[in-house]
């Protein structure tokens, strides 16, 4: 535990550097230090699931690695203009990936305990929800332009995850100190990809209020998640 706890601490010190460093514009000293952060993350990963070992847990683990990986590819999608649609491709498909395996650990862990509708309606709400959006982005400011399959795959991806982890809290009536955990996390998840996307495919830009508000609730959802294995 004392391990987690370390690596929590030196989160918040890289991630309040990268912050700083981001806010002025992007760099390579940026994403070094976007390392340091997903490093961290994944050390809270790996030292709860060595605490707490659950082939969940290992899924878990794998899905905060995605997210870690799809971050790495967004910041260099801005330092290799040659590559960045390649980059960004890559960041939104491994993101993509991280909910999957999100979906499936927690869809296992909690199979036995729920009714199939706590799982498919979430399904179908996500459905709806990323076909809404694609479909009224214009209205909604956002151009996502060759992106746009990609990114409506990712909204349901994103979706489910976020209303898949209410259903199964509703589902185990808050019973379970996992799931609530879980779910405050994909409930920042769902924050951050908003502000990101103003950022990326809207009007918002790098401003600093975005950078902040962007980054401190990504780091909280995906230390939520991993942090969460502990009580798998």
């Amino acid at each position: 535990m004392e391990i987690i706890w370390i690596a929590t601490g030196l989160l918040a010190v890289f991630a309040f550097l990268f912050m700083k460093e981001r806010i002025k514009g992007h760099s390579i000293k940026d994403v070094i230090l976007k390392v340091c952060c997903s490093a961290c993350l994944l050390t809270v990963a790996a030292m709860a699931m060595s605490i707490n070992r659950t082939s969940y847990g290992i899924i878990l683990f794998l899905g905060v690695l995605m997210g870690c990986t799809g971050d790495l590819f967004l910041g260099l999608s801005h330092l290799n203009k040659e590559h960045k649609r390649k980059n960004l491709l890559t960041g939104i498909i491994d993101f993509g990936l991280g909910h999957v395996m999100f979906c499936v650990a927690v869809i296992l862990a909690y199979i036995d305990s729920v009714h199939m509708l706590h799982i498919l309606i979430p399904f179908m709400v996500a459905v709806v929800l990323a076909v809404s959006i694609c479909t009224l982005r214009r209205k909604l400011g956002l151009h996502f332009g060759r992106y746009l399959p990609a990114v409506m795959i990712y909204l349901f991806l994103l979706s489910f995850s976020v209303f898949l982890a209410i259903s199964l809290n509703i589902a185990v009536a808050w019973s379970s100190l996992q799931m609530k955990i879980f779910g405050l996390g994909m409930i920042f998840f769902i924050i951050s990809d908003s502000i990101i996307s103003r950022m990326y495919f809207g009007k918002i830009g790098n401003s600093p209020k975005a950078v902040i508000s962007n980054h401190v609730t990504y780091y909280l959802a995906e230390w939520l998640i991993a942090f969460s294995i502990l009580f798998m």
